[in-house]
């Protein structure tokens, strides 16, 4: 059976943040491959596609 397919559109906020874990800081994620290894159990439930309007990434 396919995966559901969920669609997110990355803006920045909370979900492109991660802990450094030497400071202790919250800082924004270097790329949205990091999310993906973040977010292992999601997405064996679901196919998730990243958009993203900001070329930084």
């Amino acid at each position: 059976m396919a995966r559901p397919k969920i669609a997110l559109l990355y803006v920045g906020g909370s979900i492109g943040m991660k802990m450094n874990r030497k400071t202790g800081r919250i800082e924004p994620i270097e790329s949205l491959n990091e999310i993906h290894r973040f977010l292992p159990e999601l997405q064996r439930e679901v196919a998730l596609k990243f958009y993203y309007p900001c070329p930084a990434f």
